[in-house]
């Protein structure tokens, strides 16, 4: 056992733990809905599966909290953090997350979704976190006098790359999170048409002209 112990769950320490468990959760439910057909093929001499829908169920919300402690734990201090630092970090982005899940909301009108709004809300507040790392770095670095702002960019990557480079990890899997999360707007459908037959799919006709290529 380790000696040391996790002073507060309002902290940085807290936060790595959690988003260990979020991991080993994500891994468990799809491991579970993988391996489904060949369990109850084992067990009941037929192979059951368990079919697209059964992964989203679990997988969609630990997503969502996975992608919201992207952006707190590493910007939560060390041991316990205090609620007026809690508010200083995150004031802005908080308030640009917001800013963007009802601007996509009233974007997408009745086609919105609540899982995309919030998943779009949070990976907005991720981004403006690392933003605001990054902006805060670069001006104490800028106050110094020695460097400008690129060479101060550079520094930071240069110099502190487990930190630094890790929020351009962070970053990437904000995109990968939120384009998964643009796919509940696709549609898919199954015709069987002959020439010049047509249908429609969303806001869109479609027309078979010709079988000649």
């Amino acid at each position: 056992r380790s000696p040391n112990h996790i002073e507060s769950m309002v902290s940085r320490e807290a936060g790595f733990l959690l988003n260990n468990w979020v991991f080993i959760s994500l891994l468990v439910w799809v491991f579970t809905g993988t391996l489904f057909p060949v369990v109850s093929e084992m067990f009941q001499g037929e192979q059951i599966t368990v079919g697209p829908g059964f992964f989203p169920i679990m997988a969609g919300p630990l997503a969502l909290f996975l992608l919201f402690l992207t952006g707190v734990g590493p910007l939560i201090a060390w041991r316990r953090a205090s609620l007026a630092s809690i508010f200083k970090q995150f004031r802005w982005p908080a308030v640009i997350g917001a800013i963007t899940s009802v601007a996509v909301g009233l974007a997408l009108g009745s086609s919105a979704a609540a899982y995309p709004v919030v998943c779009w809300g949070l990976g907005a507040f991720v981004v403006a976190t690392i933003i605001q790392e990054y902006a805060l770095a670069i001006r104490a670095r800028t106050r110094k006098g020695e460097e400008n702002a690129f060479q101060a960019f550079g520094s930071l990557l240069r110099k502190n790359q487990q930190r630094y480079g890790g929020y351009i990890v962070h970053l990437g899997a904000v995109l990968i999170i939120v384009g998964m999360a643009g796919s509940v707007f696709d549609e898919e459908r199954l015709e069987n048409i002959r020439t010049g037959d047509e249908f429609e799919i969303g806001s869109y006709r479609l027309q078979y002209l010709t079988a000649n290529a």
